[in-house]
């Protein structure tokens, strides 16, 4: 593999061979590098792991997430309020899609004052995620690493046929290499500060509107 002039080749030993990274760059430090199982706890949103409770709105699909760089998302009320059975998750969730098409698509659900809703609240879910719990309890600095492009590049293609889902334990092998626990943090307290204005202000955009609606259709 050349770079900057210089060739090299990398044997990777069996077990230390990372489904569907072919980058030889990422095997050259393989004995120092990290894996995301490391830091994180993976697990499927399933009804076994998560099981259903009342919530207010509707399950959480792909489509209500922006494609932009936003931390809130689109939040739909149920139509028949608490009678969806998806599984749920609660408050401060990280959920990471895990069908190829939408890789990049990376929530943390909001905390309930944040919403204008009773504590504890919870959040149903629709479309394929995985639920990523972070060891050092900082989600929003993971919603940050997980959505970089040296994060996606190293990604598995994924296995399904014609709509390939990415494997819990493959994520798991994805090789990170993150800063000290005290940049984390801070990085964490600035994009949490951050999603609480913006969930604040969209808590009162919806409000508003719902109470515009209502006057409007009290005209006709």
């Amino acid at each position: 593999m050349g770079k900057n002039g210089k060739f090299f080749i990398t044997i990777v030993e069996t077990n230390a061979l990372v489904p569907s990274v072919w980058d030889p760059y990422a095997y050259r430090h393989i004995a120092e590098t990290e894996k995301l199982g490391e830091f994180v706890r993976i697990q499927k949103v399933t009804t076994s792991d998560f099981p259903h409770r009342a919530t207010p709105f509707a399950a959480i699909e792909y489509r209500h997430f922006p494609n932009e760089h936003y931390l809130s998302f689109t939040l739909q009320p149920a139509a028949i309020p608490y009678e969806d059975k998806q599984p749920s998750v609660g408050e401060g969730q990280l959920l990471f899609g895990t069908m190829r098409a939408y890789l990049g698509n990376i929530v943390v659900t909001p905390l309930a004052e944040w919403i204008a809703q009773p504590n504890p609240v919870y959040f149903s879910i629709k479309s394929e995620f995985v639920a990523i719990t972070p060891h050092d309890k900082l989600p929003y600095f993971w919603w940050f690493y997980l959505r970089s492009q040296s994060f996606l590049e190293n990604l598995p293609v994924g296995a399904g046929g014609t709509r390939p889902r990415l494997q819990t334990k493959s994520l798991e092998q994805i090789p990170v290499a993150v800063p000290a626990i005290e940049i984390r943090t801070q990085i964490h307290q600035q994009l949490c500060a951050l999603a609480q204005q913006e969930w604040l202000h969209y808590t009162q955009l919806m409000t508003t509107l719902e109470t515009v609606t209502s006057l409007l259709e009290g005209t006709d």
